[in-house]
């Protein structure tokens, strides 16, 4: 069941333009994002465990969940929600909060051959995920210019923790902001 709501970290009721903007609902087994530019609120507000909350400000990774609604192959479909509920758990944290906006947007392509592709794009680096139909053949990269030392990084996201993978590539992010 999917429930619509707005609240502040103490749980207060927000004002227009600080409201929360949207969710995904993880008990689903789509995992589908669903998003609102308003929403009503009559409720008292109980937090849920299966709800990320989307900030309303700027949303970094509203372009790659633009894509989502695009997307009909259910692995996929399933690596990619797994793969943003990571990246927006790791944008939560308090290291990310207070720079949340300087985050560069997360980019979405959904090339020829199926597969679906992620990016953060700056002048300096490109990080990126390739999400592919068979989930072991999905992965990261990070490539970066000549000023930055030429790396070029890469690997597998099948069997990688996540959380931990998406927090070392958006510290290199704001350490190179």
């Amino acid at each position: 069941m999917i429930k619509t709501f707005q609240v502040s970290n103490s749980g207060q009721r927000l004002p227009q333009e600080n409201r929360i903007s949207g969710y995904l609902d993880l008990s689903s087994q789509e995992g589908k994002w669903i998003s609102y530019s308003s929403i009503s609120f009559n409720a008292q507000f109980t937090p849920q465990t299966n709800y990320v909350p989307v900030l309303s400000k700027r949303d970094t990774l509203e372009l790659a969940r633009n894509i989502i609604h695009k997307i009909t192959d259910s692995n996929l479909l399933q690596q990619a929600v797994k793969l943003l509920s990571a990246i927006q758990n790791v944008l939560n944290t308090q290291p990310f909060l207070n720079i949340i906006t300087c985050i560069p947007y997360l980019h979405a392509a959904t090339p020829e051959d199926g597969s679906l592709l992620f990016e953060w794009i700056s002048n300096d680096y490109r990080i990126g995920f390739h999400i592919e139909p068979n989930p072991q053949e999905s992965s990261w990269s990070l490539v970066t210019k000549e000023n930055l030392g030429e790396i070029i990084a890469s690997g597998s996201i099948a069997d990688i923790d996540l959380h931990k993978l998406v927090s070392w590539l958006l510290y290199f992010i704001i350490s190179h902001l």
